[in-house]
Formats: structure tokens, C-alpha cells, sequence
């Protein structure tokens, strides 16, 4: 068996960080710029608030001591899923962006 246990692994400063890394930018350009901006814009944005609301799920999670939880599969796999959409919605922007520059 690993000893791996997902985000319950992470110190709880860092899930502070990370969330306000994510969190807060995303909720501001989803706020401000919804339908002013191109559509990889808003989905990158999405993106970025929903992992910003995952870590913040995780940083109240480890305040309130409930690692546990966060060393579940199903939270390891959403967690997954977030960055991993996170990350998807970014080269897609970066795709966009080199087509709008070079095209």
C-alpha cells in the first residue's frame, strides 16, 4: 500500500497560498470581464475559480483537522480533475494567443 495520501499531505500554508493564488484572480476576471473577453479567456477563468474553490475546500478541511477527508480517493481524483482542467483551459489560451499573434 503507498503511503501516498493526496492533499491531506500538503502543509495547510500552502493550500492557504495556492488557494488565494487561485481563488481570488479567478474570482475577480469571472466578476469583472464575463462577456467582454474571448471564449478561452472565460474558460481559462472558470478553470481557475473552480480549482481555486477545491483548495479552498481543502484549506478548511486541514483547518478543521479533518485530513482524513482529503486523503480519500474521491478528493485526490477531483483534485485532480481541477488542475487538470486548469491546465487544459491554459494551453488552450496559449494556443489562441500564438494563433491571434502569428495568424
Amino acid at each position: 500500500m503507498s503511503a501516498y495520501r493526496g492533499f491531506a499531505s500538503m502543509p495547510s500554508p500552502l493550500l492557504w497560498i495556492m488557494t488565494v493564488f487561485f481563488f481570488v484572480p479567478g474570482l475577480y476576471d469571472v466578476a469583472t470581464g464575463t462577456f467582454q473577453q474571448p471564449l478561452e479567456d472565460l474558460m481559462l477563468d472558470v478553470a481557475e475559480l473552480i480549482t481555486g474553490v477545491f483548495l479552498l475546500y481543502c484549506a478548511v478541511q486541514a483547518y478543521r483537522d479533518r485530513r482524513s477527508t482529503l486523503a480519500s480517493r474521491r478528493t485526490t481524483m477531483v483534485g485532480y480533475a481541477c488542475f487538470g482542467l486548469f491546465c487544459l483551459c491554459f494551453a488552450v489560451k496559449v494556443g489562441a494567443t500564438a494563433m491571434r499573434v502569428l495568424g
